[in-house]
């Protein structure tokens, strides 16, 4: 299974179309989703990334207006969905990178080594870095306040505790 697994239907995997949707939403102007079934953190990160996208389709000229970046994503939301599961498998990868920094810091680095391997190819987080959800999004930022949580255990220093306590609650927000 690809990052393009099941392009252009949207219905595959329909966390993904709401998260999405609702990204898309925001560029009416109104930044409320209206919807809170999820946190809506993953869906203001998405808004960014699209604006980004907006953008340099303008510069570049894929777009002539804002009206074409809309008709793409409506005609077929495919780069939509690509550019949110590219965003899931970056953070699902760093992830791994998380996951060693955690364990070297604790334990060794052969620890360290197999903590990040068995990440790596943890069925749920491999399928899941697929696809545009919350759940990968959400765990690396959990994963990463336990960096910075294990960094405050060995040097006290207030800006680990600051880090900690930013990323935990963005994953809550996630």
């Amino acid at each position: 299974m690809g990052i393009d697994f099941c392009l252009p239907q949207t219905g595959c995997r329909p966390d993904e179309i709401t998260l999405i949707s609702k990204a898309m939403n925001f560029f009416s102007g109104d930044l409320n989703p209206h919807f809170f079934s999820y946190p809506s953190f993953l869906m203001y990160v998405l808004f960014g990334l699209y604006n980004l996208y907006f953008v340099a389709g303008m510069v570049v000229g894929r777009f002539q207006s804002f009206q074409g970046f809309i008709a793409e994503y409506a005609m077929d939301p495919s780069n939509f969905f690509l550019m949110s599961r590219g965003l899931s498998a970056l953070l699902g990868s760093l992830s791994i990178v998380a996951v060693y920094q955690v364990a070297i810091r604790f334990f060794d680095r052969s620890v360290a080594w197999m903590s990040a391997f068995f990440l790596a190819f943890a069925y749920l987080h491999v399928r899941d870095s697929h696809f545009g959800t919350v759940d990968v999004a959400a765990t690396f930022l959990v994963i990463w306040s336990f960096v910075f949580i294990a960094a405050a255990y060995e040097s006290s220093a207030p800006r680990h505790y600051g880090l900690a306590g930013i990323l935990a609650g963005l994953a809550m927000s996630t």
